[in-house]
């Protein structure tokens, strides 16, 4: 079992949501309000090719948002019977405790249930007052994540008026170049990608083209946008105090 699993919480509801997938993390995060990410704490099958594994059911109860993973059993017909729809089964994991695995526990507090597969979880858990319940499957532990970086790009602004300037891509080509190094994760911004916003779509082009690099490689990234990217700052934005297109 080598797949981690990313536990997100919603803080609004305290429901929860365990996926393999970033991009479902990514979204349930953005526009559904599991705000609260916890990391990868285990790692589990996506497949049953060894014939070792059990399916982990995942019911959901659409009345209240709750969401329950288990195996096959009583507790599940008696989470179906109360309303919790199946939604099948998004991993496999061991049974029982085989050689290399640790118990992943599910907690239940006021209807809302929670998988734990740290020490450290469980014991934060009790401490909120959450219940242990059962052991819900057993699962890989996943190893303390080593040092990591990130990126910070500065103001690019300079660096993209000549579409045969070259530090933009450059950057970013060392970026992709080293990011097993680095161990790089993300890569940010500071601001002012370009030097005049919808005035001149060349320069988006250039840093479109530099970025391309850090998409295709598919490192995550993010730009903010200064006073220099775009027209929103107005008449007073220092980028376009003195032109006459601010006065639309």
């Amino acid at each position: 079992m080598t797949t981690r699993v990313t536990e997100l919480v919603k803080p609004s509801t305290a429901a929860s949501y365990v996926t393999t997938s970033v991009a479902v993390a990514n979204r349930l995060k953005l526009r559904q309000g599991y705000e609260d990410d916890l990391g990868m704490p285990f790692a589990v099958a996506p497949t049953n090719t060894t014939g070792d594994f059990v399916p982990v059911k995942r019911l959901h109860n659409p009345s209240t948002g709750d969401t329950a993973w288990l195996r096959r059993g009583a507790e599940a017909d008696r989470l179906r019977a109360g309303g919790y729809v199946d939604q099948g089964a998004p991993f496999y994991a061991s049974p029982n405790s085989a050689s290399g695995c640790v118990p992943v526990f599910s907690f239940v507090r006021r209807g809302m249930h929670r998988l734990a597969g740290t020490p450290a979880y469980r014991a934060q858990l009790t401490a909120e007052g959450w219940r242990r319940d059962r052991v819900a499957f057993y699962a890989a532990p996943v190893a303390v994540d080593p040092t990591f970086s990130f990126a910070m790009m500065p103001d690019t602004q300079n660096e993209v008026v000549s579409s045969t300037d070259r530090r933009f891509g450059n950057r970013t080509q060392w970026l992709v170049a080293n990011r097993s190094a680095l161990d790089l994760r993300w890569v940010g911004h500071s601001g002012d990608v370009v030097n005049w916003g919808w005035l001149e779509q060349s320069q988006f082009d250039v840093a479109v083209r530099g970025t391309a690099r850090l998409e295709a490689a598919g490192i995550p990234y993010a730009y903010t946008l200064g006073s220099h990217d775009t027209r929103v700052v107005g008449r007073g934005g220092g980028a376009y105090v003195s032109d006459p297109e601010c006065l639309e």
